[in-house]
């Protein structure tokens, strides 16, 4: 009887992680747990309340003025440059508001806010001033200048949201308290310490409406916190004061100045929302899809024997026959 030798080679072998039984059993899909599916839509929607605090500066164009008694540049008239000067300074406040979150990340809101700018814009000029006729008026002296103590915005907002980041645009209605001051002192008397010739003190307060622009970014901190940088530019237009001669000798005489007043906004803060708030994300590993593995090894087969059985035997048919 002869003895057989057999051996077999097997490599690579394919399989799913799901239905490999001896992988970890936390992958499973169907070992998930409901309270670490996937994280729920994050929404900007609902009204929030904020501070902030930031840099405003105030910008003060300013135009003279001088007419006769009628109405007109007179001759006796001081004739000075225009003035572009600005002022900055510290401003902070408090902001609420509502936001609507539409499908695809639309985010439309309203907001009001209130500062205090305490912004001042001064200036001086002394000299000797040409006059509308030619001649001069020598060591005269002219002060104007304004101040914005507070401002309000009523603005509407219009963004997208990316997650837990808002960008938006947003303008609207401003409101401030603004003040103007000017005045003048002309000296007729060159060299003799006298009273000026003609003095025109003007004064000019009230709340001055414009408009606001502007865009920022929010980008949320927990479910209920959120911080913000924003930058704004308003402008409430300008006035004139322009008041008659309070003494001299030009009677009939009015001079005063014509000033601009807008500026810039930059301000961060932190907004607070109320309910429910913004979703608690969870962990990025806290679940995931069925991933795929390899798997590979190599199995060796010896036996060894004699058939006992034979083909075509006459006692046995259908066997092999040994030689």
């Amino acid at each position: 009887m002869k003895r057989t030798v057999s051996s077999g080679l097997l490599l690579v072998l394919l399989s799913q992680t799901t239905l490999a039984a001896d992988l970890p059993q936390a992958s499973r899909p169907d070992l998930i747990k409901p309270d670490r599916a996937l994280p729920p839509h994050v929404t900007w929607s609902g009204a929030y309340a904020g501070l902030f605090a930031g840099y405003g500066a105030l910008g003060s164009a300013t135009r003279f003025i001088c007419t006769d008694q009628a109405g007109r540049a007179g001759g006796d008239c001081p004739i000075l440059p225009p003035r572009n000067a600005s002022d900055g300074s510290f401003i902070g406040g408090g902001e609420i508001g509502y936001n609507w979150q539409a499908p695809f990340g639309l985010v439309a809101g309203a907001a009001a806010d209130y500062q205090f700018t305490r912004l001042w814009g001064y200036g001086r000029r002394q000299g000797d001033f040409p006059t509308a006729d030619g001649s001069t008026i020598p060591n005269s002296v002219a002060n104007v200048g304004q101040r914005l103590d507070d401002l309000a915005t009523f603005r509407g907002k219009l963004g997208f949201a990316i997650d837990r980041t808002f960008v938006y645009a947003t303008a609207g209605l401003a409101v401030g308290n603004v003040r103007i001051d000017n005045n003048l002192s002309l000296i007729l008397r060159d060299g003799l310490r006298l009273p000026p010739v003609a003095s025109f003190d003007g004064r000019g307060g009230a709340v001055r409406l414009g408009y606001v622009v502007g865009a920022g970014i929010e980008h949320a901190l927990s479910e209920h916190l959120s911080a913000k940088v924003e930058g704004l530019y308003y402008d409430l237009g300008s006035r004139a004061v322009v008041p008659g001669q309070t003494a001299g000798d030009l009677p009939g005489y009015r001079a005063g100045t014509r000033v601009t007043t807008d500026g810039f906004l930059a301000r961060a803060g932190l907004n607070y929302r109320f309910g429910a708030g913004l979703p608690d994300l969870a962990p990025a590993d806290s679940a995931g899809p069925a991933t795929w593995a390899f798997e590979g090894g190599l199995r060796y087969f010896y036996s060894s024997g004699s058939p006992r059985e034979t083909l075509n035997d006459n006692y046995r048919p259908t066997q092999v026959i040994p030689a």
